[in-house]
């Protein structure tokens, strides 16, 4: 399976997102299944990152090929922030302004 920050940030958002809804119909069994669900695949997105603040993606083989651009960068600070440590913060706005942030 080809594995890329983005898409798997967004997955364990909606993964916490169900979970809230669960509790509310008093599922909390089921609510904390899918909390350790989107805690663990946060950290495996994570593992995805590399230093300089962008991500690789994995393909099945297990190779990875690093990719620099906004995608990654904003589903991972829009889904997960609260999963990035405060180095990968420090360099994933590094990443932004040495590469992504424009004049305008």
């Amino acid at each position: 399976m080809h594995q890329v920050a983005s898409l798997n940030a967004a997955q364990a958002w909606v993964l916490r997102e169900v979970a809230e809804v669960l509790d509310l119909t008093g599922d909390e069994e089921m609510a904390g299944e899918f909390r350790k669900d989107a805690k663990d695949l946060a950290k495996r997105t994570l593992a995805l990152s590399l230093p300089g603040g962008f991500f690789a993606c994995r393909h099945p083989d297990g190779t990875e090929v690093p990719v620099r651009h906004a995608w990654d960068f904003v589903h991972v600070l829009n889904f997960i922030p609260q999963d990035l440590s405060p180095m990968q913060m420090e360099e994933m706005v590094g990443f932004f302004v040495r590469e992504l942030q424009t004049p305008s």
